[in-house]
């Protein structure tokens, strides 16, 4: 077990985040191990605060600082008000910013599209997509 712990936090301490920011209109590639995000969210007619979590593996980009592209092979949900995890094997997303070029702050996603569902590793629905604007 301690072989496995060291052998992943080498791997975020060296993820790779190569970006050619001097160029103009050039398109540039990076890549990260991954993330992880928390969400809690309440609406006016649910008395209940909603929690969902996921995380993504090895999210690969294409950049040229006006549009974004991401493309991820692997991601995990957990959504806590129903209990119900959910496994995507394609994710694409892409983001814009209408910021400007020199502005680091982006305005997106503007799509995504999730596809490859799973609630179990052993059954894949490849009919069922998720596709959010």
């Amino acid at each position: 077990m301690k072989t496995k712990i060291i052998i992943l936090c080498v791997l975020i301490v060296c993820s790779k985040n190569l970006m050619a920011m001097e160029e103009d209109g050039k398109y540039f590639f990076y890549w990260n191990i991954g993330f992880v995000n928390n969400e809690l969210s309440h609406q006016d007619d649910n008395p209940y605060i909603s929690y969902i979590f996921s995380t993504q593996l090895l999210n690969y980009y294409m950049d040229n600082r006006i549009i974004t592209f991401e493309i991820s092979p692997f991601k995990y949900w957990f959504f806590g008000e129903n209990k119900v995890h959910k496994i995507t094997f394609f994710n694409f997303n892409m983001q814009l910013n209408l910021l400007g070029p020199r502005d680091p702050r982006l305005f997106g996603p503007i799509i995504s599209i999730n596809w490859l569902e799973s609630e179990t590793l052993t059954n894949f629905n490849i009919e069922n997509y998720t596709l959010s604007f």
